[in-house]
């Protein structure tokens, strides 16, 4: 749906994470009594975002992964910088990016 499409945030290109996660494979667990918690699990990924945070909890014991972005929410979907998202799935991008 159209709410669900990228969009450029200055220079940042902000990715909807359900639909950039589920591509990969991964699902991708919400709570509606948690709204602010996305948790996303893959076979080699496994990561929980919150609203308003600069670091992903990457279930690893440590102090998570600095993002460089915020997780942010517009109509009621939620975004991140395309890079801390293919960072935080180890996707490598080649050619000119942002494409």
């Amino acid at each position: 749906t159209a709410a669900e499409q990228p969009y450029v945030e200055g220079e940042t290109l902000m990715v909807p994470v359900r639909a950039f996660a589920e591509a990969l494979g991964c699902q991708v667990l919400w709570d509606p009594a948690r709204p602010d918690k996305i948790a996303v699990r893959g076979e080699k990924t496994e990561y929980l975002l919150i609203l308003g945070n600069d670091r992903a909890n990457t279930g690893d014991g440590g102090s998570g992964t600095a993002l460089t972005g915020t997780l942010t929410a517009r109509n009621g979907v939620s975004f991140l910088p395309a890079d801390d998202l293919l960072n935080l799935h180890n996707v490598r991008a080649e050619g000119l990016w942002p494409v």
